[in-house]
This record gives structure tokens, sequence and C-alpha cells, in this order.
């Protein structure tokens, strides 16, 4: 063999020895992905025996849903014609189960009528838009199959904001309404732990509510992609954040972003959607149970819901954190089937007194102080932990200061709320004037159901500043209806 012909073997070998490497390569690469497809199977399989071996007291059937085209766990038990409620349950694979310590307290008075919302427990699960207000239709399915009746409506987390959206929309239907620990009322800014709870992961605008104390944000490689369209090229166009939902109406960015998780798919409609039109369309005052020590769906809901529903009743359950029926079964029951035994209620009518009369309220260099009353004027500077709770005020100024509002009605003839280099978080309540509220220096504003009414304007700032608003019904010539997200206020551009 001469030379090149050694060297053109050589050169087939090294060629051949590649394609086995690479073959090599390939094939143990597939072995990784067979490991990963098998232990996916095996988890879902635990997943199955796990969901099978939660005791089930109440049976049900499978039947086919129009809203989502799959089939439907629904449950439906007692006298056909005895007082109807209707129970709505949270996010999780539990469902329907959640009520199993409800369910038997009900049925000597009652017909219950449960079920798995589509994408969890024993319905159907695909990847679907799994949003709040088709929740609501498909609940408007299952009750006109059965019912020609008004009812009375029980909703739990999730649940309970569907059936808040439920209430709003078919006001007719609904005679009691019963709140448990809703979420999603909020906006998502205004809270963390419940859109952590979910496991989002590359959704746009979503690192800022989980880069606190809590830990690491929730986005990944994806988020960057999409976040740069989102607030390169949508934001610059307008006044408020955009909506990261709305690209999760297409079933590929459902898939590749959260997996085709209903969990995720419908957390994420959840926390973006924007209840104050639901809650101004209720009709009846519900009864708010809420877990003192709730971390998921805050107290600061209730207090919202409370304060934007008048006649409503907040009971706080001490101790108690997101599921009180579980966590306290017993007096959850009776807090249930005492609201049902009652006659229907009628919202009572929103009333505001005159002109706030009283004294100049002075608050300087003070720690920790909660102040309620009536003051013709509050002035706090250099204060911190301040809490005013049921105030009624002719104006508000706080200055270098971190306060809290509570249910407080504010009504000025020129400024309502005037703050200047500080954190105020409002919740609740009213603040009205010329110009409601005006901000100046690096202050951080957060309103959650706050009735705002401005006659020139709803926010003037002296200074680009953002404005938190969750739920907030706000009448100014700028804006008008139901603000719910981070708003843009500059001397140049008022709210």
């Amino acid at each position: 063999m001469n030379e090149r012909q050694k060297r053109r073997e050589e050169a087939l070998q090294r060629k051949a020895q590649a394609r086995a490497r690479k073959a090599q390569a390939r094939e143990q690469k597939l072995e990784v992905r067979r490991d990963r497809v098998e232990a996916k199977r095996e988890q879902l399989e635990a997943k199955r025996e796990q969901l099978e071996a939660i005791p089930t007291i109440h049976a049900g059937a499978l039947e086919p849903e129009p809203v989502f085209g799959g089939e439907a766990y629904v449950i439906d038990l007692g006298a056909k014609d005895a007082p109807a409620v209707v129970l709505v349950h949270g996010v999780g694979d539990n469902a329907a189960r959640d009520w199993d310590g409800l369910i038997p307290a009900l049925l000597g008075s009652h017909r219950v009528i449960a079920f798995d919302l589509p994408g969890f427990g024993r319905s159907t699960k695909a990847n679907e838009a799994y949003k709040p207000d088709s929740y609501v239709k498909f609940i408007k399915h299952v009750v006109d199959a059965r019912l020609g009746r008004p009812f009375d409506l029980v909703g739990h987390s999730m649940g309970g904001a569907v059936a808040i959206g439920y209430a709003g929309t078919n006001p007719r239907d609904v005679e009691r309404l019963i709140i448990a620990d809703a979420a999603g009322i909020l906006h998502r800014h205004a809270f963390g732990e419940y859109v952590m709870r979910l496991g989002i992961r590359g959704v746009p605008g979503w690192d800022a509510v989980t880069s606190d104390s809590r830990g690491s944000a929730l986005g990944n490689a994806l988020s960057g992609i999409v976040e740069a369209f989102a607030h390169k090229v949508i934001r610059p166009y307008f006044r408020v954040e955009p909506d990261p939902s709305t690209l999760f109406e297409l079933e590929a960015a459902r898939r590749r972003i959260l997996g085709g998780d209903p969990l995720k798919i419908s957390g994420l409609f959840l926390v973006s959607k924007n209840f104050g039109p639901a809650i101004a369309s209720v009709r009846v005052p519900p009864l708010l149970v809420w877990g003192g020590e709730d971390r998921i769906a805050p107290l600061r809901t209730g207090v919202v819901l409370r304060s934007m529903l008048p006649g409503s009743r907040l009971e706080v359950l001490e101790g108690c954190g997101h599921v009180p029926m579980k966590d306290r079964a017993e007096r959850f029951n009776e807090l249930v089937a005492e609201w049902l035994a009652a006659p229907p209620r009628a919202l009572e009518l929103r009333t505001k007194g005159g002109p706030a009369r009283g004294p100049v309220e002075h608050l300087r260099q003070v720690q920790g102080r909660t102040l309620g009353g009536e003051y013709e004027r509050v002035v706090i500077d250099g204060c911190e932990g301040i809490t005013l709770r049921g105030v009624r005020a002719g104006r508000i100024e706080i200055t270098r200061s971190g306060v809290l509002l509570e249910e407080c009605e504010i009504a000025g003839a020129e400024t309502g709320l005037l703050i200047d280099t500080s954190r105020v978080k409002v919740t609740g309540g009213s603040i009205s004037g010329e110009v409601a509220i005006r901000s100046s220096g690096q202050s951080d504003l957060d309103l959650a159901g706050t009735d705002i009414e401005g006659r020139e304007a709803a926010v003037r700032s002296a200074t680009e500043s953002q404005v938190l608003f969750s739920v907030c019904p706000v009448r100014s010539p700028r804006s008008a209806g139901f603000l719910h997200g981070v708003y843009r206020a500059s001397a140049a551009e008022d709210i």
C-alpha cells in the first residue's frame, strides 16, 4: 500500500469513527429521552394513583360540556325541589373534593351541585384557554341544565373570583353569595405568593412580581424575547403596561411557555383579569370568609370586597390559612349555614356624608400608630407604620412616611390626598377633589378598590411616577372606568 492509499484509508477510518461517535451520542440522547418519558409516565401514574386514593364520599358522573369541548365531572345531590346551592372550587386536582366537609352539612336542607372545573380533578384536562369568563359560561351551562330558578353560590380561591364573575354576569340567578379567600382580585403586582404557587415561567412582566425577598424571578430565557416584544413594541403606545395574557390566546404559546398545564393557564388568566366591572354588577352582598393567616389571597382582598359591596360581612378566622373549609371546618360550616338560612339581602345604598368636620391632626416622627375618626385635615410627616382606618377627612397630607389607609373617606375641595416622597397603600374607601391625588418626589402609591373622583384629574404627579391600581373605579376627564394595572403619571400627563 503506497503512502497516498494509506492516508486515504486513515481518513476513511477517522470518518467511520466520527460517524460511530455521533451514532453513539444520538443513542445516548435517545436513551436520556426514553428515561425522561418513562419518568414522566411514572409520575403521571403516581399522580393518578394518588388521586384515586383520595376518598370520594359524594359520587358524580362525567358528562359532555360544550364550553371547552371535553367532559366535566358533576355532582348533583339532595332533593330536587330543595333550595339549591352551587359550589365552585379553586385550583388543584382535589377539585370538588375540597367541599367534602361542607356537602354533608348542606344536604339536610339543600340540593347541592358541585363539579370539577374543566382542567382539574376528574374533568378533561387539555391545553385550553381556561379563563374566568369561560368558567362562568361553564357554570351557566351546568345550572341551566338542572335549575330553572335562582340559587345560592359559594366559591373558594379561584372559584371565589369565578363566583363573583358569575354573580356579576348573571345577577338574577344568585340569591345569596359566599366568597372564601378569593384569589386574583388584586392586580398581580399587589401580591406575589399566589403567582409563585402557580409555577409560571417565561411570562413577560412577571419578574417584578417575585423580585422581592421570596427569591428568584419566575422568568426563563423565553421571557426575555417575549418581554422585549411586549415592552418595546407594545408598551410605548399605551399608558398602562401590556396584558401578557393576550399572548396565551395562542395554543402554541400556552404549550411552549406554560407546558399546556391547566393550573398555570387558569392561574395566569385569573390574575390577568380586571374584576372591577364584575364586582360593580353584583347585586347581593356576600358573606366574605377569610383566613387571617392567608398568604395566597391576602386579607386585603376581603377588605376591598367589603368596601365595594356595601352590606357585605367579612368574617376573619384567626390562625387560619387559605383553605378555611379544612383549617376551620366546623366554624366555616356554621357561617355558611347561618348565611344560607337568612333571608336574601340586597346591597345597601352607598351614601357619602357632608364635609368632614373636626380637628386638624398632626403626626410627626411617630412610629406605629393607628388613627380613626373625623378630621378637617390630617398631616403626617416623617412617620412609619401609620394606619388610618375608617377616617373621614377633608384632606390628608403625607410627607416622607409609610402609611396604610383602610376604608377612609377623603373629600377635598381642591386636593383630597397629597403625598410627597412616601409609600402609601390605600384599600377601599374613596378619594375626591378637583385633583383627587397629588404626588411628588419618589412616592410609591398602591390603590385597591378605592373610588376616585377628580374633577380635573384623578392623579397629578409633579415627577414621572407609576401608580398601581387594583379594581379601582375612577372618574376624571382623563380616565373613566375600573383601572387595574400600573399606570404612568407625570407633569405632562394626568391620570
